[in-house]
């Protein structure tokens, strides 16, 4: 039997990957670069991701060395710019090698698809421009782990760092402005006070422009579609920014949903709506420092929109708490998920969930693994929210930002009742005190707290 050529494996190993993630646009024997006529053996792109270039080879034909070294070759070269796409850089900044199995040259071409899917001796090295992946020798699996790199290596994490830093920026001269506004006028500082649950203050100030942010950037997923074909985007509003026009477009979003993200905004800006002089400049650097985002595309992957936020928090100026790393949280969703349950959604909750930062990273894993086997993670996201995902926390804060995280996944799916909840914490109006989440220790059924007497549900309607 004839050898199979590597590019008709190649072939077959890109038909199982675009299964494997709804997103990628996978091209075979592509050249994306503006000078130079060398063909890739297969590019991945992604809307608000890195390209990956693919290079394969057998493994007897391509020493690791030469294989690295061509890898290597391909870094920073510039990409036509409509070969880009909607990836949030414009030179190549990743490649994976892989190794293919030398047995492979004698698999007849109709059993190279089940071949690939069988093997768990595939090797892979993603190269790019800080480093390998791993460090020293190859890594060995299945189609699935090569999958997983693939994924993990399109994450723009110098981009992300860069963004994050800038809105960092704004959102402590916003905070600042809000400080002025309190000093003029105390009543603003007692408004924010009761909105955030959270004395006033310099960390106050700084959650206040964060969720205020936070619902910019989501009402740019939101503007123009349908049942709110009024609302506007963040450039219209940009265009003749006053907060008569973002209350506005806020309750009427509100008249749909998404109730965590955008009543306690709204709240804020109708608080600091009586500092006439400074609520422009407040929204305007904030709605500036929003669309930023967006433009850039980083705020379209719903895993790193969360993660800007959370780089916010983790450093404790904005609550003192400790919060987990997004790099930890996509650590520990793979080692304690490394697969469905027997093809099933998961249960998952996290009872002092913070702002999601876990409970989203086991989520992404939940819809990695669901495309991974065939599915659309569109399909089950109103499911998982609402049905199969519980969080828990006594900062309602918190948990707002939680729902956030989570919903932005799907910004277009309206949800009703969430398992995110606000736990009573302190003195009752009965005279007891409640634990938040230490009261789970009872020998009551799970989730005690959901009796709604006591705990507040999270739920994309106002009646929640």
């Amino acid at each position: 039997m004839s050898n199979q050529p590597e590019t008709r494996i190649t072939s077959k190993l890109v038909d199982i990957l675009e299964q494997m993630h709804y997103g990628w646009t996978i091209e075979v024997e592509s050249n994306p670069f503006t000078v130079g006529s060398k063909k890739l053996d297969a590019f991945v792109t992604q809307r608000g991701r890195d390209p990956i270039a693919i290079e394969a080879k057998y493994a007897d034909t391509h020493t690791e060395e030469k294989l690295q070294e061509q890898a290597m070759s391909r870094l920073v070269r510039e990409l036509v710019p409509d070969r880009a796409y909607d990836s949030v850089t414009n030179t190549l900044n990743n490649v994976m090698a892989i190794r293919y199995p030398v047995e492979f040259k004698t698999v007849a071409g109709r059993d190279l698809q089940q071949a690939l899917l069988d093997a768990e001796d595939l090797q892979y090295k993603l190269v790019s421009g800080t480093g390998q992946f791993p460090t020293n020798g190859w890594a060995k699996g299945k189609v699935t782990d090569i999958a997983n790199a693939l994924h993990i290596g399109a994450t723009p994490n110098s981009r992300l760092e860069a963004e994050s830093d800038k809105m960092e920026l704004s959102i402590n001269k916003a905070a600042n402005l809000i400080e002025d506004a309190i000093a003029e006028r105390p009543g603003i500082g007692n408004s924010v006070e009761r909105i955030l649950h959270q004395t006033r203050g310099e960390q106050t100030s700084r959650m206040a422009a964060l969720i205020i942010t936070d619902a910019f950037v989501f009402q740019s997923s939101l503007a123009g579609s349908a049942q709110m074909e009024n609302v506007r985007s963040l450039g219209q509003l940009l265009r003749n920014m006053n907060s008569a026009n973002v209350i506005t477009d806020w309750n009427a979003i509100l008249d749909v949903n998404y109730q965590p993200i955008f009543e306690d905004a709204r709240d804020l800006v109708e608080a600091l709506d009586t500092a006439d002089n400074l609520v422009r400049p407040i929204l305007t650097l904030l709605c500036e420092a929003a669309k930023e985002l967006v433009d850039t595309g980083v705020a379209q992957m719903h895993e790193l929109t969360g993660m800007v936020f959370q780089k916010l928090i983790i450093d404790r100026k904005y609550l003192k708490a400790n919060y987990t790393l997004p790099e930890s949280a996509a650590l520990l969703s793979a080692l304690v998920l490394p697969e469905l349950p027997d093809g099933k959604l998961p249960k998952v909750a996290d009872f002092a969930c913070g702002t999601g930062a876990l409970l989203n990273g086991v989520y992404q894993r939940v819809l990695t693994l669901h495309e991974q086997a065939g599915g659309n993670g569109k399909d089950v996201h109103k499911q998982m929210l609402e049905k199969r995902i519980g969080g828990a926390d006594v900062m309602p804060n918190a948990t707002h930002l939680t729902f956030a995280a989570l919903a932005s996944t799907y910004p277009d799916i309206k949800l009703g009742g969430t398992r995110v909840l606000t736990a009573p914490y302190g003195l009752l109006d009965n005279g007891y005190y409640a634990v938040g989440s230490l009261e789970l220790l009872s020998d009551q059924p799970p989730l005690p707290i959901l009796d709604e007497t006591k705990a507040k549900q999270l739920g994309g309607q106002k009646s929640q």
